[in-house]
């Protein structure tokens, strides 16, 4: 795509890549990188992964609008990705068919296939690169990276990574209607306080915007601890005399009510709020237990995935949480939606549904 992109393929090839073959493949990566090849690799891939590439709008961009519409989409690492470009009319950098310009920030270099039913897909990693972006028909500046502690060790469990979760913030020149937009992807396999720190750490390093601002992304509101296999099943059990049903219908459509408020509490003590652009209790991320999508079979243990399996025997051992979010801070907002099961040949073109709203100038 650019630049950053371009160094890591090239970085990544020879010997350094049979460097990172034996990082993917091994039982024991902790014990490879007590050795000095392997720290040196893993170090300058990580800081070749805290840049930007940035590609300008391919056209003049539009004047004021009466509306401007915003989505936040976790793509699901683009594995649909014919799909994906049905729906969004892109190539493949997602944004020039469609007139706009990106900024890109990567986050990891996946040794892996992936996590879930990933790893059964068809072929091999040619370069295992995702992260967030931010695609605008009005010009972006004013680029900054939020590099985010990792939750757990990203060379240890069935998905090896090299990298951390990194937010992108930009500025949009919107006529009418100049802000700030922060793109924002929390740690999945983390614990609730630490997701809650990964945003407090954005808030403090955007604290310096004094407009209006718009933060947007998948937050992984689970509700669950899932730092490691262990506190993700003690988590479970101490949920369970609730019933497995609340547990996994009730509490996770409200994450802002419950488990996870304290995180929207950091938001509103920044001067945000996302009553007016989010939907209340309505889902955005889809699991499938019968198929083995996602990742839940990588961090749960065998009992509790038995217990859930029974528990969602009526919805056919589907089930779906609330985990992608839109803060407004200096904003009117109207019209937030979920765009649900969006399909290409049949098939989901990700786990997540988009969540949109409109922003009106004032």
């Amino acid at each position: 795509m650019g630049s950053t992109v371009a160094g890591i393929e090239e970085l990544v090839t020879g010997s350094v890549s049979a460097l990172l073959r034996e990082l993917g493949q091994t039982r024991r990566p902790r014990t490879l990188m007590r050795r000095s090849p392997f720290r040196e690799v893993v170090d300058q891939i990580d800081a070749a992964l805290c840049r930007v590439d940035e590609v300008p709008a391919q056209a003049p961009p539009p004047g004021r609008q009466p509306f401007y519409r915003v989505a936040a989409w976790n793509l699901c690492r683009g594995t649909a990705f014919d799909g994906l470009l049905q729906h969004l009319r892109g190539d493949p950098e997602l944004a020039r068919a469609l007139g706009m310009g990106v900024a890109f920030s990567p986050c990891y270099l996946n040794l892996t296939k992936g996590n879930g039913a990933e790893r059964d897909a068809c072929g091999e990693n040619a370069l295992g690169l995702h992260g967030n972006a931010i695609l605008s028909r009005y010009p972006l500046s004013g680029l900054r990276v939020h590099s985010l502690p990792n939750g757990h060790d990203k060379l240890c469990g069935p998905e090896r990574r090299i990298g951390q979760q990194r937010g992108l913030t930009a500025d949009v020149a919107l006529p009418g209607l100049p802000l700030a937009v922060t793109c924002l992807h929390l740690d999945a396999l983390a614990s609730r306080a630490h997701r809650c720190g990964q945003m407090r750490q954005v808030l403090a390093e955007t604290a310096d915007i004094a407009g209006a601002h718009l933060v947007g992304g998948d937050w992984n509101t689970t509700t669950f601890d899932c730092q490691s296999g262990l506190s993700a099943a003690a988590n479970f059990f101490c949920r369970l005399p609730r019933g497995v049903a609340h547990m996994l219908r009730t509490e996770p459509l409200r994450p802002e009510r419950s488990r996870e408020r304290l995180l929207f509490h950091a938001l509103e003590r920044a001067g945000f709020e996302w009553a007016s652009c989010n939907v209340p209790g309505v889902p955005t991320w889809h699991f499938d237990f019968e198929d083995g999508v996602g990742a839940a079979r990588d961090w749960l243990p065998g009992w509790a995935i038995r217990v859930v399996e029974r528990a969602l025997r009526s919805s056919a051992g589907r089930g779906a949480l609330k985990l992608d979010w839109l803060a407004a801070r200096g904003l009117a907002c109207a019209g937030p939606r979920v765009v649900a099961d969006l399909r290409h040949e049949g098939a989901r073109v990700s786990d997540h549904d988009p969540v949109v709203v409109d922003l009106l100038p004032r």
